[in-house]
């Protein structure tokens, strides 16, 4: 599952994203609505396919774009963890779910050391 993240003002934003279509926007009609002035009413499409490694963006002819990785783009454009997406004003980090659940290390066990 995918995972966007940043901020809108001061406070965070999140949104777990499993396979779909995503229409993002300012409208409330949205499946993701974000508040804020420099996102249009329905911003970009957001595409994720079954067991995808990648999701797939599409500006929906947005008045101040979207950019990947800081770069405008014009087509459907694909986004992996690890990149970034920015509607107007708005930064938004891509992860996976997947990434959050690391394995734990305990770190109670220590070598025993070679005492003499």
């Amino acid at each position: 599952m995918f995972k966007l993240s940043g901020y809108v003002g001061r406070d965070k934003f999140t949104a777990n994203l499993p396979s779909g279509r995503y229409l993002i926007g300012r409208n409330e009609d949205c499946d993701i609505m974000i508040k804020d002035q420099t996102v249009s009413r329905q911003h970009a499409r957001i595409s994720i396919l079954p067991d995808e490694t990648c999701l797939y963006i599409t500006d929906l002819k947005s008045s101040n774009g979207t950019k990947v990785n800081g770069r405008k783009i014009k087509h459907r454009t694909k986004v992996f963890p690890g990149d970034s997406i920015t509607l107007g004003k708005i930064i938004l980090a891509v992860t996976t779910t997947e990434a959050e659940e690391l394995t734990e290390i305990d770190t109670d066990q220590t070598p025993a050391s070679n005492s003499k």
